[in-house]
């Protein structure tokens, strides 16, 4: 079992560029940058891949119509005077400790998501609007699920497992146990075992 478990958790660090098209170069540089932002911020570093992916495709020197900068495009109001967000270490910091923000006031992934995208304060203005979405069918499909959709692929490509893995793992755990004691394993899982040792141990007195 103990096999079965390493093969679904994985424990690849970095993967083979040869078979994870999602792994370029420019993804394997950052890759430091944002483990580290994760652990200080306490955000899965598979959605912060899966941000920078959607929002600058890796590309530091990226600047929106809208004045969003560098990987994690990150208005300049959230920087201090003097950071620089062309520069991928900054940029991924304030962007996680953003996200981690966003996390922890809302509590929930995808509303998290859409107001990194929309801004928090548009946010908290669709909670108090009880009669429209909380968040909006466009932001949706154009920004959370492409999101979500790439932190998926990225944990494929590091060997960690998504929901559908973990099921599959569990469904094998449990038919190998049923194929090596099926009776047994079986009655001990209705409470049945018990209960038919009684009564032979009654049959022989």
């Amino acid at each position: 079992m103990s096999a079965l478990l390493l093969l679904a958790l994985g424990t690849a660090d970095a993967p083979d560029p040869r078979t994870c098209r999602l792994w370029t170069p420019a993804v394997a540089e950052v890759w430091p940058l944002v483990k580290a932002a994760a652990a200080r911020y306490q955000v899965d570093d598979t959605l912060l891949l899966g941000v920078i992916q959607h929002e600058s495709s890796f590309k530091p020197q990226l600047v929106s119509r809208a004045g969003a900068r560098g990987l994690m495009q990150v208005m300049p109001f959230h920087a201090e005077a003097g950071e620089n967000l062309f520069d991928p270490a900054t940029n991924i910091a304030l962007g996680t400790r953003l996200l981690a923000w966003l996390l922890n006031r809302y509590g929930d992934t995808k509303i998290a998501l859409a107001a990194y995208n929309r801004g928090h304060g548009y946010m908290d203005g669709r909670l108090n609007q009880v009669a429209m979405p909380l968040i909006p069918r466009e932001t949706t499909s154009a920004y959370i699920e492409p999101v979500l959709r790439y932190q998926s692929a990225f944990k494929r490509c590091l060997g960690r497992p998504t929901l559908p893995s973990v099921a599959w793992l569990v469904a094998g755990v449990l038919g190998a146990l049923w194929l090596a004691k099926p009776r047994r394993w079986l009655g001990k899982l209705l409470g049945t075992e018990k209960r038919r040792r009684g009564r032979r141990r009654g049959k022989s007195a």
